[in-house]
C-alpha cells in the first residue's frame, strides 16, 4: 500500500512496516479496502488501525464516492465489532483536497454517531 504523502505517511513512519500489511491485506481481499488491522504498541497495549481508502489512485485528489462507501463500512464495522470509540481525521481534507465544511461535514453527519470523534490535525 502506497503510504507516502500526508497522514498516511505519518501512520507509515509511527507504525513501520504498517503498508506491507495493509498491501498483503488488500491483495488478499482486493474487493474489500476497508481493513482493520491489530498493531501491538507494547506488551499490554493493542491498537486497531483501520485502513479508510478516501482515493482511487495515491496521486488523484480525493473520491467522495469511496469516502461515502468507507464511512458505510466503517460504521457497519464498529456495529458488528460493538466499538464504542473510534478516533479519526477528516477524511480526504488534506492531501485529498477536499473541503471539510462543504463536502466531507455533510458526509460525516449523515453516516456517524457520536463514537466518531473527528480530530483535526
Amino acid at each position: 500500500l502506497i503510504m507516502g504523502i500526508g497522514l498516511a505517511l505519518d501512520f507509515r513512519l509511527k507504525f513501520p512496516g504498517i503498508d506491507a500489511k495493509f498491501g498483503r491485506d488488500i491483495q488478499n481481499h482486493p474487493h474489500n479496502f476497508f481493513c482493520v488491522i491489530p498493531w501491538h504498541i507494547s506488551e499490554h497495549q493493542k491498537k486497531l488501525l483501520i485502513a479508510f481508502p478516501t482515493k482511487r489512485h495515491y496521486r488523484n485528489e480525493s473520491d467522495l464516492g469511496l469516502i461515502e462507501d468507507s464511512l458505510n463500512k466503517l460504521v457497519k464495522w464498529a456495529n458488528e465489532s460493538q466499538v464504542s470509540k473510534v478516533l479519526m481525521t477528516r477524511p480526504g481534507c488534506g492531501y485529498g483536497k477536499l473541503n471539510w465544511d462543504t463536502e466531507i461535514k455533510p458526509l460525516c453527519l449523515q453516516y456517524l454517531d457520536d463514537r466518531f470523534i473527528i480530530v483535526s490535525q
